[in-house]
């Protein structure tokens, strides 16, 4: 009895391995039984795909063996309107599935053959391609503080992911010089496991449209745990921008570091992708960035021909209003070399401190001293001024405001105050004949002076000026 048991019970395991075989590698002869079924079986796993997404995924039409290369032709990726964002000719796969046996899938190679994207970005600067994220998160562990998205049965190990040809359709607001992308190619390697997802960047090149700029190469690793966000060595290459970018990103109160270094940045590229053309010269940039999220200190340095720009300072969030403050100095910036525009050749130096917490009117205090040394725009003079501004209890001073140059001459006093009586006086006096090769104009000559001021109890204030011209002439 046992022997007749175990007699179907074998027949039984190689009937079933036989349908397993062919099922995996379709033989010829055995196609038009076969291909019905495995053609439920690429729907019933585009399914349960799709039910993670707020879209659906079509895989298409699956060829090949499943145990040795699977070739799927035909995909798409549709958002929750139906619309196609992303099209793929095809995409074939070549892994080892004995090296389950060992507990980790070793995927030799995933080929993606000519893939189209749509990215567009809405009114409120979303992606479309966010969208597809499923509306409902998944709930966070207590004990881990996780949502369980790294835990994997097995390790996954990519030899080598390649993307071939690939071309994108864009609307950017920020890049409002490229519509289209082409000539997309891509190699890395990669693993995931319980520990995160980990990649190696070994190539990534692209061409933008109708801006011609080329990206020729884009190396680095990153790692991306539960905890953590980490990208080392990351080197972008254009034909004439080279940027090296490191950062360190943790949860809570871990230290954030991020150093970027520009070198040069090629200011022609970037007119060219954010449709500002007149933008000329190559600048030089060094950021670094430490402290955790809530107190974070920062430091940028910019040079070029055209004069220095240097930025540093510190912003703490952990207190309600954020608390910050910082220093800006420039030194003979000329705005011609990076506007393309000789009328704005210019050489200015100023130096900018800041203090303070809050960011309306109302809730802001602080101080903001700004020190002008002398400089020059275009034929206009800037002689050595000041200003020094303080807000305290809704209150905001003006204790030196005073700005002096062969244009105009502007100098103010006293205060804004949105509780009590405010008591604020300027006074102002220009000469038009300077601002004749900044404005264009042939001919334009005369004087302006004009007195007010502002009192009363906000916000019925009580705002009074007098604006007298004398022997003004705008053209012949």
């Amino acid at each position: 009895m046992w022997r007749r048991i175990l007699g179907v019970a074998g027949a039984g395991f190689g009937l079933l391995l036989l349908v397993f075989l062919l099922l995996v590698t379709a033989p010829p002869i055995a196609r038009p039984v076969v291909a019905p079924v495995r053609a439920w079986l690429v729907h019933a796993a585009a399914q349960r795909l799709s039910s993670g997404m707020n879209g659906t995924l079509e895989l298409g039409v699956l060829e090949g063996s499943l145990l040795r290369a699977p070739r799927f032709s035909g995909v798409v990726i549709r958002d929750h309107t139906g619309a196609a964002v992303v099209r793929i000719d095809a995409v074939r796969l070549r892994y080892a599935p004995l090296s389950l046996l060992s507990g980790r899938l070793v995927i030799h190679e995933i080929e993606v053959f000519r893939p189209f994207m749509v990215l567009l970005q809405d009114r409120d600067g979303r992606l479309n391609l966010a969208r597809l994220a499923h509306p409902t998160p998944r709930p966070v562990d207590s004990d881990t503080g996780t949502n369980g998205s790294l835990q994997l049965p097995v390790c996954i190990e990519l030899r080598r992911l390649r993307v071939k040809d690939g071309r994108s359709r864009l609307a950017l607001g920020s890049l409002k010089g490229v519509t289209a992308i082409s000539d997309v190619q891509i190699t890395l390697t990669g693993r995931a496991d319980d520990t995160g997802l980990h990649l190696k960047i070994l190539e990534f090149a692209a061409q933008t449209h109708p801006a011609q700029v080329t990206l020729t190469g884009l190396q680095g690793t990153v790692h991306a745990t539960a905890s953590q966000l980490r990208i080392e060595k990351l080197q972008l290459q254009t034909r004439n921008t080279q940027a090296d970018f490191n950062m360190l990103l943790s949860r809570g109160a871990e230290p954030v570091q991020l150093t970027v270094r520009l070198n040069p940045l090629d200011m022609d590229e970037v007119g060219r992708l954010i449709a500002k053309e007149t933008l000329r010269g190559k600048l030089h940039v060094e950021l670094h960035a430490q402290g955790p999220l809530s107190d974070i200190g920062f430091r940028m340095d910019l040079s070029a021909d055209a004069g220095q720009v240097g930025l540093e300072g510190r912003l703490n969030s952990a207190e309600s209003p954020a608390r910050y403050g910082g220093r800006v100095s420039v030194q003979r910036l000329d705005l011609a070399a990076l506007a393309n525009r000789e009328v704005l050749k210019s050489d200015l130096n100023m130096l900018l401190d800041f203090e303070g917490r809050g960011l309306s009117p109302r809730t802001v205090e602080g101080q903001l001293n700004v020190s002008v040394q002398p400089s020059r725009l275009g034929e206009i003079t800037l002689d050595a001024s000041r200003i020094r501004i303080v807000a305290q209890s809704e209150r905001i001073r003006v204790e030196a405001l005073e700005l002096l140059s062969s244009l105009a001459s502007v100098s103010a006093t006293g205060s804004l105050d949105f509780r009590g009586a405010s008591d604020l006086v300027y006074e102002a006096s220009a000469d038009l004949s300077q601002l004749q090769l900044l404005l264009g104009v042939e001919s334009l000559r005369g004087s302006l002076q004009l007195n007010g001021s502002a009192a009363g109890v906000w916000p019925d204030l009580d705002v009074r000026g007098r604006l007298t011209a004398a022997d003004v002439l705008l053209g012949d």
